[in-house]
């Protein structure tokens, strides 16, 4: 499974056009990932795992496979000497499959959830969170914009840090989690946000929606740091205190926040 995995997404790094990627090559990556995400699920799944655990199981998978892949974004933007407009609108071999992957954990997270954790999938924090990445990742792969969208996806590595720790309680790791949110939610996001508003003529405004999630961003955070605070001051013995810091990390880790993200329930 590794290596078919590493051979998938191991591919062309120039740019495209619309004849280089056929309906059949995504169809091939949809099932593939499907495919990936569907073992290692039922790979680590346990009998004895809560359905809040089972939750968590995909999604530490999509956002550490994610993010690690998102690093060949990272490093054309440095290649096109930080203009973000030859990156942003634009896709290549990995960046789709990438994206792919993606729908992929988005589509087995509400299959696998409605069978074994459906009192974690709600509404708005499952349905229509998914459903609202399902589209905007069908048109950024249509209009050929997916390296612009796996530019953001180092958020995830938080989502990594709350998933494991979720999964495995003994592994939970508050001040991790609070750190690499920092530097990925607050301080790479301002950056990419910086970055954006010198575009001139932006096909979109992409900015705005940045921007909006940059505030949410700050806003969970704060929640996430006032309860690792008091959690900090009065110690770690208080139950009491123990529940109220569990909270503030959920709700910094808010849907994951984009991205995978947001299903809040979770989290509570």
């Amino acid at each position: 499974m590794p290596g078919v995995f590493a051979t998938a997404v191991i591919g062309s790094m120039t740019p495209s056009s619309s004849d280089r990627w056929p309906p059949q090559l995504f169809v091939a990556d949809l099932l593939l990932s499907s495919a990936f995400l569907t073992a290692g699920f039922f790979w680590v799944k346990t009998p004895d795992m809560t359905p809040k655990r089972l939750a968590w199981l995909l999604s530490a998978f999509s956002s550490f496979i994610t993010a690690s892949l998102s690093m060949s974004a990272l490093y054309q933007l440095f290649a096109q000497s930080w203009v973000i407009e030859n990156v942003l609108f634009a896709d290549d071999r990995l960046s789709r499959f990438t994206a792919t992957f993606f729908i992929a954990f988005l589509i087995l997270d509400l299959a696998l959830g409605m069978r074994y954790y459906p009192s974690q999938i709600h509404l708005l924090s499952g349905w229509v969170h998914h459903c609202f990445y399902l589209g905007v990742l069908a048109w950024a792969l249509h209009s050929h914009f997916s390296l612009g969208f796996c530019l953001f996806l180092p958020l995830e590595i938080p989502t990594f840090i709350l998933a494991v720790g979720s999964i495995y309680p003994q592994r939970r790791s508050d001040w991790l989690f609070g750190m690499t949110f920092f530097i990925t939610r607050i301080c790479y996001h301002l950056w990419l946000f910086v970055l954006v508003r010198e575009i001139k003529d932006p096909r979109l405004p992409v900015w705005v929606v940045i921007a909006v999630t940059f505030c949410l961003h700050i806003y969970w955070f704060g929640l996430w740091w006032k309860s690792y605070r008091r959690k900090y001051l009065l110690g770690k013995g208080g139950k009491k205190e123990g529940a109220m810091e569990g909270k503030g990390v959920a709700a910094a880790a808010g849907e994951q926040g984009n991205e995978d993200g947001g299903r809040k329930s979770k989290k509570e």
